[in-house]
């Protein structure tokens, strides 16, 4: 996830012809800005973005959030995520690459190379119309 790199999502598909494989789901990744909602500050945060009802990361806070992730204009934040993004409660609204959002959750995961400054989940579902609107290439 360091590089990251894109295939076609036939791909998933085709793996699913393979003994022993089970299941094959998306998961799109980049980075986008994100405004620390007292600061105002922007700060890089990876995005992570799946469909919620597939058990795609299966970490605790995801799955307890999953149903209001389904929700247009929400996020799951990073607990791990750097002091500088700012608070990270649920019911936190700011900005995710220009775009309001509002947190309805937390989950943990922790930065990295690729993340530095910590990790944020939404969901890739058009019908969420953040999908749809959002400025991010997912």
């Amino acid at each position: 996830m360091f590089v990251p790199e894109q295939f076609a999502r036939r791909r998933l598909y085709q793996a699913l012809a393979f003994e022993g494989v089970e299941a094959a789901y998306s998961l799109y990744t980049t980075t986008a800005n994100w405004k620390n909602p007292v600061t105002k500050a922007v700060h890089p945060l990876r995005v992570l973005a799946f469909n919620p009802q597939d058990p795609v990361l299966l970490l605790p806070g995801i799955i307890e959030n999953s149903e209001a992730l389904k929700l247009p204009w929400t996020a799951l934040i990073d607990i791990k995520a750097r002091a500088e993004v700012g608070p990270k409660q649920a019911g936190i609204v700011t900005e995710l690459s220009q775009q309001q959002i509002r947190l309805v959750g937390t989950f943990s995961l922790g930065t990295d190379f690729a993340a530095g400054n910590g990790n944020v989940i939404i969901s890739d579902q058009k019908n969420s119309k953040f999908g749809q609107t959002m400025k991010v290439d997912l």
